[in-house]
């Protein structure tokens, strides 16, 4: 009997291999504790500065970004756990300004919207936000509203990262649909969103300071209007409202730029 189960875990594990990972700052004292802790769940590999002789390793600086990109090619798990190395720096001050850029070139890139944006993506985040908000309306629940506005919050501040229907849309269905793409500019995406922000905010708002839910279901169910001729017509009616302060010059030339999509641009 032990045998069996012991033979059943070896065809087990063999049926099952390690995901590969990798890990940044893999030579330091917790890339280390954590490479050797996890060391039976992944297949690591490192991505450091100076030479590992235990595990495979490109050596390249975080900083650098075209560098580091193929260390990242076919891993399942990256545990990130590098800055960039003080011993480069020969003062204090240089160490510290280098390192506060490494750290808010990383804020820029989460706080920041795609740009193009993929329209099947967007119209699947307003069938979710359709969804969303008829259970808000029917139940009057204030956790539903609040959730409807930290998506657009999510969705104005970090396009998709931040947000969960964003990230199910970008990374789940969107990809077991075959990951069609149709490009769109993203800046009046992201001014919809802030037209979303406004009223999903405004009625949670009303729903916690008025007497009645019956303003805030009001306000809401414009929203659903909108979300949903966008979601299942392709009609974003803030995307219009958007063109229509570029036709009349309401937009800065720099942004009207950004609005530019090249044909061969695809995204997720």
């Amino acid at each position: 009997m032990v045998d069996c189960a012991n033979d059943f875990e070896s065809r087990s594990k063999n049926d099952h291999p390690k995901e590969k990972g990798t890990v940044t700052g893999a030579s330091g004292t917790i890339g280390t504790i954590t490479r050797n802790g996890l060391a039976d769940k992944y297949d690591f590999s490192g991505l450091n500065r100076s030479p590992i002789e235990s595990i495979p390793n490109l050596q390249a600086s975080v900083a650098n970004f075209e560098a580091i990109v193929p260390a990242f090619e076919g891993i399942d798990t990256v545990i990130h756990l590098s800055a960039e190395n003080t011993r480069t720096s020969t003062a204090g001050n240089a160490t510290c300004r280098s390192t506060s850029r490494i750290t808010m070139d990383y804020i820029k890139n989460v706080f920041s919207f795609p740009n193009p944006v993929n329209e099947i993506s967007a119209r699947v985040v307003a069938a979710m936000v359709v969804v969303l908000s008829i259970a808000a309306i029917i139940t009057g629940e204030p956790l539903l509203f609040a959730a409807l506005a930290y998506g657009f919050v999510a969705r104005v501040a970090t396009g998709p990262t931040l947000s969960p229907m964003g990230l199910l849309a970008t990374r789940v269905i969107v990809p077991a649909l075959g990951n069609p793409s149709r490009p769109v500019p993203g800046p009046p995406k992201r001014f919809a969103q802030t037209i979303g922000l406004i009223f999903s905010v405004t009625a949670l708002l009303l729903l916690l300071l008025t007497e009645t839910a019956a303003p805030a279901k009001a306000v809401v169910g414009v929203l659903t209007i909108f979300a949903t001729l966008e979601a299942f017509v392709g009609f974003c009616a803030g995307c219009f409202a958007f063109r229509q302060m570029i036709r009349f010059g309401l937009v800065p030339q720099s942004v009207c730029r950004e609005c530019v999509v090249r044909p061969a641009e695809a995204v997720n």
